[in-house]
């Protein structure tokens, strides 16, 4: 199989907080590919408004810039 013949793929995991997932991300591997990728982080079970942390924010802006240096 070619990395062309890739469409996508996924992993489903559980956590405990946005933080880990997050942790998780920035952990998975950069694939091989000559065009782009990108990793998403999404929520399966919708957490209470309270619930919503800055920190996650800060993750979020972690991940984007550790992948912006892999993509180059």
């Amino acid at each position: 199989m070619n990395d062309e013949d890739l469409v996508c793929s996924y992993v489903l995991i559980e956590v405990s907080s946005e933080e880990e997932a997050l942790q998780w991300a920035l952990r998975m591997p950069v694939p091989n590919m000559s065009d782009g990728f990108s990793i998403e982080v999404r929520r399966l079970v919708e957490p209470p408004a309270s619930e919503y942390d800055i920190h996650k924010s800060v993750m979020e802006d972690e991940l984007k810039s550790q992948l912006d240096v892999y993509r180059s």
